[in-house]
């Protein structure tokens, strides 16, 4: 959905994801993706050490590796 625009959808589909779900790192990585793509940095910031927080620093590394402007971990862990 993010990637065709439909940006708000996809917010919505991760949060629900996550209600289920909490520990899913995925959606915590993808619900990130959209919301720093849509200059929602903060937001963002808080998904991502979300994963760190639960120790899942090598998920984050390995799902962030394919995005050409990855976030450094080192900032996450503050």
């Amino acid at each position: 959905m993010h990637g065709l625009g439909r940006d708000k959808e996809a917010v919505a589909h991760y949060e629900e994801a996550l209600r289920a779900r909490p520990d899913f790192d995925r959606a915590h990585f993808n619900l990130a993706t959209v919301l720093d793509d849509q200059g929602r940095i903060e937001e963002a910031i808080t998904q991502w050490k979300e994963i760190v927080a639960r120790g899942g620093e090598a998920t984050l590394l390995r799902l962030n590796a394919w995005r050409k402007d990855s976030v450094p971990i080192v900032d996450l862990r503050k």
